[in-house]
């Protein structure tokens, strides 16, 4: 016959062992992620080209600074749980007239919406004519454009793309770096015996 042992403190082990996951996902995953896409996030900023002076005949939309500006890292709160947590680098875009600040005096734009164009490449067509604009609608003037060789095919410069792939291991690093120390301080928060392998 065996012999039965009671095993004290049972209870406050397994409700530490329930609380680990959730602790981790929230004080552990969250900032570990959160470190990696700032290192991402100022990498974008730090590659994405400026604009070397003002268009003055963009009438404000262009703004030196605008494109780097527009960068952002958010938690994607509807996608994290305590498995999972997600965090988003992108760039703001929407219409050219969405989200107007005034910096130093100026009315700011904050959405690059032209963000695409820079990154993947795009065609300049040059303006209409008061005669052309009797005959030609914009979308047909710039499908017609392209098919004559009026428009120019400007290349692509990427920076999304490149920050991602310069920075991709040192992102990995810094976030598994973090988790690695900040892990066994959270189970020890909880009385847990953590000794990593």
């Amino acid at each position: 016959m065996a012999n039965m042992q009671c095993i004290k403190g049972f209870e406050q082990f397994s409700k530490a062992l329930e609380q680990f996951p959730q602790n981790v996902a929230r004080n552990v995953m969250r900032t570990a992620l959160r470190q990696g896409a700032e290192l991402l996030h100022e990498t974008c900023k730090r590659m994405a080209p400026e604009l070397e002076k003002e268009d003055k005949r963009s009438k404000g939309h262009a703004v030196p600074g605008r494109l780097k500006d527009s960068i952002y890292h958010k938690l994607i709160t509807e996608l994290s749980n305590e498995w999972m947590q997600t965090y988003y680098v992108g760039v703001r875009r929407g219409q050219k007239s969405e989200q107007v600040k005034v910096k130093g005096g100026k009315v700011l734009n904050l959405n690059a919406y032209y963000w695409t164009w820079v990154e993947f490449g795009h065609y300049y067509v040059p303006p209409r004519t008061s005669q052309q604009k009797e005959f030609y609608s914009e979308k047909r003037f710039n499908a017609a454009a392209r098919m004559t060789g009026m428009a120019v095919w400007i290349p692509p410069r990427h920076f999304m793309r490149d920050a991602w792939t310069l920075s991709k291991d040192a992102v990995m690093d810094v976030t598994i770096r973090y988790m690695e120390e900040r892990i066994p301080r959270e189970a020890k928060k909880l009385g847990l015996n953590w000794k990593p392998s």
